[in-house]
């Protein structure tokens, strides 16, 4: 077990899971999720509804930044940092992609980084409202299906926000997309609470696959 975790063992017994109190949680990027994903929704609402402990909306805190904006800040002033020996040695060996980000890392001072940082904790304790009466957060994962080819993974639009702010999530797939790709929903836990998260996860994607 990688975490160390004993918590987790527990997960082996299934009759031990309870039903979960669920969040539906479209961020405020929702729109840019396709028809599949809707659908995923929709099926997983259906499924769900009747049989979890709570299952409705959240409402997203009116002072939680732009999270993607933020993680991509972040993630772009650390990487350049942080990779400096290829960068500055090895830069035309780099991708296009790559070396991009590099630039945008390079424009941002230390005096903005710290604010960056300053806004992500101050996000970290805004983000505690999402869960007032929920255990877990049911959230888009994708915008749909997979992109053909192996040049990309796809846009991880749905997934910068939660990784900024430090919080466990679990894909959960489900169905399949309209070119036969598979399609799912993330479930998303409280910090630190990794163990309730995996519970609700299994109670759910057994319910969903049912």
């Amino acid at each position: 077990m990688l975490t160390g975790d004993a918590r987790l063992l527990a997960l082996a017994d299934t009759d031990s899971a309870t039903a979960p109190r669920i969040g539906v949680c479209l961020t405020p990027d929702a729109a840019q999720f396709d028809a599949d994903t809707q659908c995923a929704f929709d099926l997983a609402s259906a499924a769900l509804a009747p049989l979890a402990a709570r299952f409705a909306p959240t409402i997203w805190p009116a002072d939680l930044p732009d999270l993607v904006r933020l993680q991509n800040a972040l993630m772009s002033f650390e990487m350049t940092r942080a990779l400096s020996h290829e960068r500055l040695r090895h830069r035309n060996q780099l991708s296009a992609h790559l070396t991009a980000l590099f630039d945008v890392g390079d424009a941002i001072s230390g005096p903005q980084h710290v604010d960056h940082r300053a806004q992500t904790a101050h996000a970290q304790r805004s983000v505690e409202a999402l869960f007032d009466g929920f255990d877990v957060l049911l959230a888009p994962s994708a915008i749909g299906e997979a992109p053909h080819g192996l040049a990309a993974t796809g846009d991880p639009l749905f997934c910068r926000g939660w990784t900024l702010l430090g919080l466990p999530s679990i894909h959960l797939p489900f169905m399949v997309g309209r070119h036969g790709l598979p399609i799912g929903l993330q479930l998303v836990g409280r910090i630190n609470a990794d163990h309730q998260l995996f519970a609700a996860a299994q109670w759910v994607h057994e319910r969903l696959t049912s």
